[in-house]
């Protein structure tokens, strides 16, 4: 920003980190020395006057801040009783406590609502919320840069954003939450994180510059000064951790080839009682691996306080093969295909309907999310009773194989129960919203016929691929005239 000659690209970085603005702007006391923090004219961006003098006898008269001071008239200041007729100036050398006021930090931005459509001193903020422009000259701007950097939870890297600003706003720009700080001990508190999006936000305190990671990664490079910031995200910090000794009576009742399913029960300590609860054991998963925060993160997005999408209250260790579980919600009603084989014939048209309403709510809750289920079946459809102002609701669970819209990539292995895989997959087409449609209308049709692995034939593979036109042997429906639906169905089936 080529602005008054004081462009970002030629100020220095600060030989000793700046400590007296806050990563957080909703802090009340600084986190270096503990005194209250004073807010700005403008913008009530807040800092430490105490920090800020430290500061001031440590450094030259090197510009190292884009700042705006204003002198005022105080009869109490000798030494600057010569120039404190409303003098501005940007050298943080002429601040004095006594007679003068910060009016802002053009690096620091605390709530972006704040800086649109305000002009200050022939400037304007536009709605870009990263542009300066000066009236009756060129557009000047912050110049923004990107990059990529690995990923410690997949061999894929992951988005970063270098912003030329201090950024402390202290809610995720993606999802409304409070950031967390990622190390409360360090004095330096810069770096906080979304634990819902898992977006890393990494500061120079140096440089007032922020780095804004899209993933889960251990290290972060300052754009300006080069210097490397170091952090680790403790799993345990960032979800509800349980205690194994709370979780008792597990009492296996499935098995798959990534997860073992028991039913406990759960002494809560906040609770004078147990509740059942399903315990899910990731196997070989001693190390917090990318399918465990991949599974959490999934669960954690997608549920949002979501009746559709089954609960996960948080997660545990097996103290004896260090095996990590998540301790869900247990569906009494279990799945969906044994609901099916055991209720099929009692089960009306309007009941088959509101089944298929929850599921339909619940993938399109996932997709709303911008992820995909990839592992879409009946199994995977759980009946819960646990919502008492509504008699029974079906949920989605088992989310482990579920990915961001924008990490499907094709697949060198497939994962699935087979009649539920569009077709496209086999042939290496990465997984997508349609693939999970596909595995819908397999659900749709199980509603209908009541399981559709049961009627599969075995074709030849030279069939599929010569597009032989008697592949579909569709089996009819056994509707039952319970409802006007069906007789319409049936119907149009003949027809």
């Amino acid at each position: 920003m080529n602005i008054d000659n004081n462009s970002f690209d030629l100020m220095q970085p600060s030989p000793v980190p700046i400590l007296f603005i806050p990563f957080k702007n909703n802090e009340y006391e600084c986190n270096n020395c503990g005194n209250l923090y004073s807010k700005t004219l403008k913008f009530e961006q807040k800092y430490c006057k105490n920090c800020l003098l430290k500061y001031k006898y440590t450094t030259g008269s090197n510009t190292y801040l884009d700042v705006h001071i204003i002198m005022t008239n105080n009869a109490q200041c000798i030494e600057h009783k010569a120039t404190r007729n409303n003098f501005c100036t940007i050298n943080i050398q002429e601040w004095c406590k006594y007679c003068s006021e910060i009016s802002y930090f053009r690096q620091v931005f605390s709530d972006y609502l704040s800086f649109n459509n305000t002009k200050f001193f022939n400037y304007e903020v536009c709605d870009n919320l990263c542009s300066l422009h000066l009236s009756k000259r060129r557009p000047q701007y912050y110049q923004l840069s990107s990059g990529w950097v690995e990923s410690i939870l997949s061999n894929k890297s992951v988005l970063i954003l270098y912003l030329p600003w201090w950024d402390n706003h202290d809610r995720c720009l993606v999802c409304p939450r409070e950031l967390n700080y990622v190390q409360q001990e360090s004095k330096s508190h810069c770096q906080k994180w979304c634990s819902h999006c898992f977006i890393i936000y990494i500061g120079c305190r140096y440089c007032l510059t922020t780095n804004i990671i899209f993933g889960i990664t251990n290290q972060s490079q300052c754009k300006k000064c080069k210097r490397v910031s170091f952090f680790n995200i403790d799993i345990r910090n960032s979800i509800i951790w349980i205690p194994y000794s709370q979780i008792r009576n597990l009492k296996k009742i499935a098995e798959g080839g990534f997860s073992v399913i028991y039913k406990a029960t759960w002494s809560v300590s906040s609770y004078p009682y147990v509740i059942d609860v399903a315990v899910k054991k990731l196997i070989n998963s001693q190390d917090i691996s990318k399918n465990v925060l991949n599974e959490l993160k999934s669960l954690y997005q997608c549920n949002d306080g979501n009746i559709w999408i089954i609960d996960c209250y948080g997660i545990t260790q097996d103290p004896v093969t260090k095996e990590y579980m998540l301790i869900m919600n247990y569906a009494e009603g279990g799945n969906l295909h044994n609901y099916l084989r055991k209720e099929f014939e009692n089960i009306k048209w309007r009941k088959k309907l509101n089944i298929l309403r929850d599921i339909l709510s619940g993938l399109q809750t996932i997709h709303s999310k911008n992820y995909i289920h990839r592992d879409f079946h009946s199994g995977n459809l759980l009946l819960s009773h646990k919502y008492r102002n509504i008699s029974s609701n079906w949920q989605i669970a088992d989310l482990g194989l579920s990915r961001p819209t924008n990490n499907a990539s094709s697949n060198d292995e497939v994962y699935g129960v087979i009649p539920y895989i569009a077709p496209e997959i086999f042939k290496g087409a990465a997984f997508s919203k349609e693939s999970d449609i596909y595995s819908l209308g397999m659900i749709m049709w199980e509603l209908t016929t009541s399981a559709p692995q049961n009627s599969a034939t075995s074709v030849p593979v030279e069939r599929v691929f010569s597009g032989g036109t008697d592949l579909i042997a569709a089996k009819k429906c056994s509707f039952k005239a319970d409802t006007i639906r069906a007789c319409m169905c049936l119907k149009s089936w003949q027809t």
